[in-house]
């Protein structure tokens, strides 16, 4: 028997109590993009940023790799991409023109089906490349994981060690590009050319992933090229298993040492005006020198303003990123003659603000103000900095940034049949705040937004983080969910365009007489969800594969006239010769089981929409990543 479950009654009482958005936190618009320092980028217009182009490899404005042909992929015309085509046991590897020693490496890879390459630091240390679409317990040759060292003297079986597989698999479906990030730090030598330091991985993301931090080798790993080590090496790309392509190849090399503070001194005093105030208005509590910058030098005072003397030294000259973030406290920061920051106490932890000031090598003054009025009762402060060659790293101490243990995290558990959980979530920064996640038994999840109609989010692995729902207060309220997640456009779904030039609204407007109705759970647990828009009635199932990161989309409508189904956007769409389209960046992949769909741009993107014809009918079609 279905269950019917009317969302119209129970969102007053369980959704708007709770949806009041935190005055501390303010929208950030979208166009205006976060102050960073420039990677450097490798061309790939051609092999001028490799040591040599082996014949195996070509420079690609694309690739394109059949989900059902093994170890197949074809080169598409133009640059920007380099593409291996030799099979396993041949090809040779690319080098990259540069050594490094620290560095920040980010690239996207795409590989063929049962396709296998690496990313070598230094060409000794591998993050595997491979397909594992659908592996559930990865290990250390799955995609993201550190390959193992391998000793030919130790007995059989024991040859291999010091294996690490990611933490989660968050591997794409071959032909999707994966994005890569990771921060490694060199092996360390003294003056006689001894090892004091092991080679090791602070982390490693793989599709917005953490699956790795702070792992240590102690010597190359299999099949790299070189088996010493040394302070520096290029990054290699394996060309001698399969299929691969890669694009977006860039870095940050960490040559310089770090910016520090030097002849410290803090003045004292003691305030709960809400402004930051004159000081010659209070009274010196003191004024003393110290080693370093933390929030906790105000001892226990209700109400308190520090003010921290001295100069910066600057091992290069450059531009440099200063990062700041307090609990209610209000800050300034000045170096020289340039406020960088001047905030009030409003903000929380989580809202950092960020500027970019040129410096010169040497020394400069600066002035650090720290107010908190005294209301409130959390503390936290941190002021971060990262300029040429030098990585981000704290000008606070860690004391000085610590907000007391951590909660356990209270996580919702998949259970034997779909489970599901109203709560708030982020979507592309903003709370959605009539969202339904829903878990299933396969281990594929998703999360609907029951106000607009639209598919929001869906991952794989754990279901839902929900620390900030019900910890204490919740103040965040937010659902997180666990596992690699791909956001989808978010808009609604259904809509009637008078033509096609017609922007799609990111919200329903009252003529489109839109009304959610709530939902019907099957036998199963699955919810279908039902709404009105305009005169149509529409039901909406989702149902995941058994193995496969795909998730099955049915739209039953009662009547179609003049509808269209909006199916994704994103910078590029693209129909791939197997007949599927590949959205924002071959990022997920859309299936319509062979119905043509209609590309456009509108609003400085691509969209993909579907025509609904006349009368009663279902739209179904797969979600692939």
């Amino acid at each position: 028997m279905n269950i019917n479950h009317h969302l119209i009654w129970l969102l007053p009482l369980i959704w708007l109590s709770a949806c009041t958005a935190d005055p501390a936190l303010p929208d950030v618009p979208e166009s205006e993009p976060e102050p960073a320092l420039p990677f450097t980028n490798v061309d790939l217009s051609d092999f001028s940023g490799f040591q040599s182009g082996p014949e195996n490899w070509a420079i690609a404005g694309g690739a394109y790799a059949n989900r059902s042909k093994e170890l197949t992929m074809e080169p598409l015309e133009g640059t920007g991409v380099v593409v291996n085509t030799a099979p396993p046991r041949s090809g040779a590897h690319l080098f990259s023109a540069f050594e490094h020693g620290d560095i920040e490496l980010e690239l996207e890879v795409m590989t063929a089906k049962n396709s296998n390459s690496g990313i070598y630091l230094q060409g000794r240390y591998e993050v595997q490349v491979f397909d594992s679409w659908g592996v559930e317990n990865p290990q250390h040759s799955d995609m993201g994981g550190i390959y193992q060292r391998w000793d030919d003297d130790a007995p059989k079986g024991e040859r291999g060690y010091e294996g690490h597989p990611p933490a989660i698999n968050a591997a794409k479906a071959p032909g999707l590009w994966q994005q890569v990030r990771i921060l490694f730090r060199a092996p360390r030598f003294d003056g006689n050319g001894q090892k004091v330091q092991n080679a090791r991985f602070k982390e490693v993301w793989l599709n917005g992933i953490k699956v790795h931090e702070e792992v240590e080798l102690t010597g190359p790993t299999r099949a790299a090229p070189f088996t010493d080590e040394a302070p520096t090496g290029p990054i290699m790309l394996q060309g001698d298993h399969g299929p691969v392509a890669y694009r977006n190849i860039r870095y940050k090399r960490y040559d310089n040492p770090p910016v520090e503070f030097r002849n410290l001194t803090v003045a004292q005093y003691e305030t709960r005006q809400e402004e930051i105030p004159d000081w010659d208005t209070l009274e010196l509590q003191s004024n003393t020198p110290v080693d370093s910058i933390s929030f906790h030098q105000a001892g226990t005072r209700a109400g308190f303003a520090l003010v921290y003397d001295g100069v910066l030294a600057v091992p290069e000259t450059g531009d440099y990123l200063f990062t700041v973030y307090a609990n209610r406290a209000a800050v300034r920061f000045i170096i020289g003659q340039d406020t960088l920051f001047d905030r009030d106490n409003s903000y929380s932890m989580d809202a950092k603000a960020k500027a970019i000031t040129g410096l010169s090598a040497g020394t400069a003054p600066f002035q650090l103000v720290l107010h908190k009025p005294g209301r409130g009762w959390r503390r936290g402060f941190g002021l971060e900095v990262e300029g040429p060659g030098i990585e981000q790293h704290a000008l606070t101490t860690p004391a000085s940034v610590e907000q007391g243990p951590k909660p356990e995290p209270i996580v919702i558990a998949v259970e034997t049949e779909a489970t599901l959980q109203r709560c708030f979530m982020l979507h592309e920064g903003k709370k959605r705040t009539h969202t339904v996640a829903v878990a299933t038994p396969q281990g594929l999840h998703y999360a609907y937004d029951v106000e607009r109609g639209s598919l929001l989010k869906a991952w794989s692995g754990g279901f839902l983080d929900a620390t900030d729902m019900w910890h204490e207060r919740g103040e965040a309220q937010l659902g997180q969910p666990l596992g690699m997640a791909i956001t989808f456009h978010g808009d609604p779904e259904l809509y009637v365009l008078k033509d096609d030039r017609t922007a799609w609204p990111d919200t329903l407007t009252a003529g489109q007489n839109y009304r959610q109705e709530g939902y019907e759970l099957d036998t199963e647990g699955h919810p279908t969800f039902l709404y009105k828009v305009d005169s149509a009635s529409v039901k909406v199932q989702h149902r995941p594969a058994a193995k496969e990161r795909r998730l099955t989309r049915s739209l039953s409508i009662d009547k179609g006239d003049g509808l269209w189904l909006k199916l994704g956007d994103g910078g590029t769409i693209e129909q791939l010769p197997d007949g599927t389209y590949a959205v924002n960046n071959h990022q997920y992949l859309i299936d319509l089981g062979g119905k043509e769909a209609t590309l456009r741009r509108s609003n400085g993107q691509m969209e993909l929409l579907l025509a609904l014809r006349p009368g009663a009918q279902t739209i179904q079609y797969d979600i692939i990543w």
